[in-house]
């Protein structure tokens, strides 16, 4: 097994212990600002790893629903922050890609 699958593997089953610890914590732990990883959240880093199991994970997918369809405005997590990858590019039909997230399917619409 590869480092790096061996990492991936940790952090799922971290996430997931942190989900049955706390499930009012888990939302707050994926988007605290790591100041030893540039201010990047664990969110944003998975995303930028294309990560895609982590990002898959029930606890991911409660919170990014709730910020999609405008839980942040209950004030429930006053303090969440998902930073994109640094790399957007803007296409002519008004429409954002994020290329570098290894997500596929996602396009923000302006």
């Amino acid at each position: 097994m590869t480092l790096c699958r061996e990492f991936q593997d940790l952090a799922l089953e971290l996430l997931e212990q942190c989900r049955k610890t706390s499930e009012e914590m888990t939302p707050m732990l994926l988007t605290y600002e790591l100041s030893n990883w540039s201010d990047q959240t664990c969110l944003s880093l998975a995303v930028s790893a294309s990560h895609r199991a982590f990002i898959a994970n029930t606890s991911c997918q409660i919170l990014l629903t709730e910020m999609w369809m405008g839980g942040l405005r209950s004030r429930r997590y006053a303090n969440l922050k998902v930073r994109l990858p640094p790399v957007i590019t803007p296409v002519t039909s008004s429409i954002l890609t994020l290329p570098s997230c290894g997500v596929d399917n996602i396009a923000v619409w302006v």
